[in-house]
């Protein structure tokens, strides 16, 4: 994979439920092969958030899945750890 010059971040925390729709979204989007990726960081989820982007990310897609688990710290905390 060639360095992406889009990064679509997003934080999350407990949104198993939201996970597959928005994924759905990313991954329908315009765009080159390998010039994006959705980069997701769960903030200490408790459900099936972790299971979820575990899933997605085993999925081909054009716009790969990075996952990052943090504990759980708020948003401002998964956001720059995103970065």
């Amino acid at each position: 994979m060639t360095t992406p010059i889009l990064t679509v971040r997003t934080a999350t925390r407990n949104r198993a439920h939201r996970v597959p729709r928005l994924a759905a979204s990313v991954q329908g989007q315009d765009i080159a092969p390998d010039l994006a990726e959705w980069l997701v960081v769960d903030d200490g989820s408790t459900d099936d958030t972790r299971a979820c982007l575990l899933d997605i990310s085993m999925q081909e897609s054009s716009v790969p899945l990075r996952h990052i688990f943090v504990e759980p710290g708020g948003k401002h905390r998964a956001l720059n750890a995103g970065f």
